[in-house]
């Protein structure tokens, strides 16, 4: 329970900063508020679903997908290699198509997205990586601790590096360790809370720094 109040403070506050702040982010960082609005709506739904209908798994398998989309145009617009921008769109495409078919047989036999998580974290993984060797090759000038793009990527690298270590293997903790999975499931919990809280960090660095570069242009 109090983890999910502090997760939810947690999205508030990033939808709060990032609404403050909007004129001042880039598109990448627009669709990071995006995706921080579209899971403070998910998670606060899925809670009231939870206890109206004690079902809420729809809610996720319609998530999945959306969240994939946002996340990929946020890196689409950080990523600069001709070839990997056309493989995004593509992926976009294939991803949207598996989804449609997965909610449908999900719908049907009542099921969690596991599939489409995984799915997910593997191709944010792959994009993370992609984005850090991007970030090897043109290293910026400033230090990475006030860099909003190295603390979006991290937070992302870390944390759904960790969903795919546990969804993958889930079913086979829930026949063989079940008693491990409410473990991995509150590491993982903190975990998503540590995301989002660096996600809302990565925004409000990526105010600031718009906001002293409107400054100083000002100042010339």
């Amino acid at each position: 329970m109090i983890k999910n109040i502090i997760y939810e403070l947690v999205l508030l506050a990033g939808c709060l900063n990032g609404g403050f702040n909007f004129k001042k982010l880039s598109p990448p960082f627009r669709f990071l508020l995006y995706l921080l609005i579209l899971t403070f709506i998910t998670e606060t739904f899925a809670y009231y679903a939870a206890i109206r209908w004690r079902n809420n798994l729809l809610i996720y398998n319609l998530y999945t997908p959306l969240h994939f989309i946002i996340v990929s145009s946020a890196y689409y617009r950080l990523i600069n290699l001709p070839f990997f921008k056309r493989g995004i769109r593509w992926l976009c495409v294939l991803f949207v198509l598996y989804s449609a078919f997965v909610i449908y047989v999900n719908f049907r036999h009542n099921e969690f997205p596991f599939v489409l998580i995984i799915a997910d974290s593997i191709i944010i993984v792959i994009y993370s990586v992609t984005l850090f060797y991007q970030m090897v090759r043109n290293p910026v000038k400033k230090s990475l601790l006030a860099d909003a793009v190295f603390w979006f990527n991290a937070s992302m690298l870390i944390f759904f590096t960790s969903s795919f270590m546990f969804w993958i293997s889930y079913r086979y903790l829930a026949v063989h360790h079940q008693s491990l999975i409410q473990i991995f499931y509150t590491f993982l919990s903190i975990l998503n809370i540590l995301n989002y809280s660096l996600l809302g960090l990565s925004l409000y660095l990526e105010a600031r720094q718009n906001n002293t570069l409107a400054s100083t242009i000002n100042v010339n």
